[in-house]
């Protein structure tokens, strides 16, 4: 089967690509010649230059202080950072709550937390994703010292309350984390509105290098660093700073906030598209977590079931078709495992394992995803004939 000329990228969730702007502004900056930002000397103190601005911009767009910004190398090391921090000072014993449909970057790293001395709880969610906030308020205990909740979920866009959360706890002295990787860049992510303890995000979620992230950490609170060595990052990540990847995390920090209501417009735009085209054509087909329509869920992202059919032979087929879509986490042999976010919204397992995930950016307009669902709906009535 030949591959067709036009595709269609509807994997945004899983990376966007870099914007020009970000690859010049990398550029320029590389261009201008070598320095580490710890020297003294001229080329230190152009690097360190550079440093502080990405600094300032990328604060900016978080309504933060620069002094509560730290360069990452992407969202799984800011969110480890930020569990080992913020915990690595707390009196033991103590306990940890987090949801059933995090990352596994929070997962992996809560369960690697576990010991004698640290309890932890995975609370459920409902049927559409969501953590009630009087079940968090239920789990805390007198020994509870972090709540770590995802802001928005990349399998099914779920929205959380985690500002209705971080108010809730606040009386009991609990610190709260959010993982807001899939989040900046598809909704409005200001520190000041959430009113969390630290933020982790990723660079190339929202058009930013591959390998870039930002950990915010409020002012005052302890933090105790899990990366030893230099007094880099205000002492709470040693080893010299990736400055090019800093400028251009910046660039595609404020330029994901400049544009958002129009990112937005364009994504609601081509999701709806996609989805009539399917529901049009009369193809069989489930919407998971809430609808797509719904303010509680990420304008940019469809998860849809194909009872019948599985996840993995649909994406084959659509990966041959010229549709780039997702289902699952990839493990290491590039399998696709069914999805624990899915099975924790309690849906039936032939439900999960024919679920795919489409996410949209802004360079999918309505025409092109009226297009891509062509293929999908070509391909789903072949499977299912």
């Amino acid at each position: 089967m030949a591959r067709p000329s036009t595709s269609y990228y509807l994997d945004y969730n899983a990376t966007a690509p870099m914007l020009p702007e970000v690859q010049e502004s990398m550029l320029q900056y590389w261009q201008s010649g070598p320095g580490n930002p710890s020297s003294l000397h001229e080329p230190g103190r152009r690097a360190r230059a550079a440093l502080h601005e990405a600094r300032a911009v990328a604060a900016g767009a978080l309504g933060a202080k620069e002094s509560e910004v730290v360069f990452t190398s992407g969202g799984t090391e800011s969110i480890s950072l930020a569990l080992q921090g913020l915990l690595g000072l707390c009196s033991r014993p103590l306990h940890v709550i987090t949801s059933a449909i995090e990352h596994p970057a929070t997962l992996e790293s809560v369960r690697a937390l576990e010991g004698p001395d640290v309890r932890t709880a995975v609370l459920p969610v409902d049927e559409f994703g969501r953590i009630a906030v009087t079940h968090v308020v239920d789990a805390v205990l007198p020994s509870t010292r972090l709540v770590t909740l995802m802001l928005a979920n990349n399998e099914i866009g779920t929205i959380e309350p985690v500002a209705a959360v971080a108010r809730a706890v606040a009386s009991n002295g609990v610190l709260v984390h959010t993982d807001a990787v899939q989040a900046f860049g598809k909704m409005s992510v200001r520190v000041s509105d959430l009113d969390v303890h630290s933020l982790s995000i990723s660079g190339h979620k929202f058009g930013g290098p591959p390998g870039t992230g930002l950990l915010y950490v409020r002012d005052g609170v302890r933090f105790q660093p899990s990366l030893r060595g230099g007094r880099q990052e205000g002492g709470r990540r040693a080893g010299t700073e990736n400055v090019a990847g800093a400028v251009g995390l910046a660039v595609a920090m404020k330029l994901a906030v400049d544009r958002l209501d129009e990112t937005t417009r364009c994504v609601r735009a081509s999701t709806a598209a996609f989805l009539e085209t399917i529901e049009e054509a009369g193809v069989e087909f489930t919407v998971n977590g809430l609808p797509p329509r719904s303010d509680g869920t990420l304008p940019n992202t469809l998860n849809l079931a194909f009872t019948g059919i599985e996840a993995q032979s649909l994406l084959v087929h659509l990966d041959l078709a010229g549709v780039a879509a997702s289902s699952g986490s990839a493990c290491s042999s590039g399998a696709v495992e069914p999805s624990h976010v899915l099975r924790a919204l309690g849906l039936p397992e032939d439900r999960v394992r024919g679920s795919v995930r489409f996410s949209f950016g802004a360079s999918i307009d309505a025409q092109a995803a009226k297009n891509a669902a062509q293929r999908v709906i070509d391909i789903v009535r072949c499977l299912r004939s």
